[in-house]
């Protein structure tokens, strides 16, 4: 019965797991609108099993205001992505890819919407993060981050030298 009982237990874990890797890589395709679309779906289809799930949900919901038709569709999606992240960022304030989501979303976003309220706070959590060297979720995504955080518009020469001078091994 033990046995039972902690192989559903295994078998959870790791379709939780692979279901966050499947949101992790569908989050950086989303470069096109079939693309977003997708990332969306399979998003809101994801049991809500943490706050990073959740952060990946508000991602999405942000996202798929890209896509959307009409401008109070657009600001609706916007809007429940945004609190949707806000939400994630509260239930799990130190995780550095909940904290990189946000920053993702508010460097993307047109100023004039006023979502960027977080981007230095963040920014600085990301720089301490990388130089714990503890790369979590793991090597490779923290790479990712990094290199978007370089071509992202809203930090200073300052900020990507920081990030320059970090090295993810």
């Amino acid at each position: 019965m033990r046995f039972v009982f902690f192989l559903t237990l295994a078998l959870r874990y790791t379709e939780a797991f692979a279901s966050k890797e499947q949101l992790r890589e569908l989050y950086w395709r989303a470069t096109d609108d079939a693309a977003i679309k997708l990332f969306y779906q399979q998003a809101m289809a994801e049991p809500l099993s943490d706050a990073v799930v959740l952060a990946y949900q508000g991602v999405a919901t942000a996202m798929q205001a890209q896509v959307a038709d009409g401008i109070s569709e657009k600001i609706r999606y916007f809007s429940e992505g945004k609190e949707k992240i806000a939400e994630a960022v509260s239930l799990d304030p130190n995780n550095p890819e909940i904290r990189f989501l946000r920053f993702s979303v508010q460097s993307e976003v047109p100023a004039i919407l006023g979502y960027r309220d977080h981007i230095s706070e963040d920014f600085e959590m990301m720089l301490y993060y990388f130089n714990t060297g503890q790369y979590v979720p793991s090597r490779g995504y923290c790479i990712r981050m990094r290199a978007f955080m370089l071509e992202s518009e809203v930090l200073d020469d300052q900020q990507k030298s920081q990030l320059k001078k970090i090295s993810i091994v």
